[in-house]
């Protein structure tokens, strides 16, 4: 059963993997993958960054629990994902194609969004 805290636009995500290459300031790029899941066993997600460059990509992998959230972002209500790992939270908003855009530190777009962003798989 579907809990009154879980509004309907995180229920497309409830089991969900994105993917994309996001900006490195000293390597080719990341090529990261992000699933997100919700079961009866709770919210977690799995990410998997690897590290491009041209002696072989060192390959990170965290998962943890992830939280749903609503935020103002460009004077719009915004659903937001938290991902609650070891050291400092994440967050990514659901873009209304699907895709996901890291945001910054300070929860709020990046000047080449674009650029950070995931596309749904």
């Amino acid at each position: 059963p579907a809990s009154d805290d879980m509004p309907a636009a995180g229920a497309q995500a409830l089991d969900s993997t994105w993917q994309g290459v996001l900006p490195c300031a000293d390597c080719d790029g990341i090529q990261t993958r992000l699933r997100l899941v919700a079961d009866d066993q709770g919210r977690r997600y799995e990410l998997q960054e690897t590290y491009l460059a041209r002696e072989g990509g060192e390959v990170f992998e965290s998962q943890g629990a992830w939280a749903e959230e609503t935020a103002v972002l460009d004077d719009q209500p915004t659903v937001v994902y938290r991902l609650d790992g070891n050291g400092a939270s994440r967050w990514f908003s659901l873009q209304p194609d699907g895709a996901l855009e890291m945001l910054d530190g300070l929860e709020q777009p990046t000047a080449d969004g674009l650029a950070h962003r995931l596309q749904r798989m």
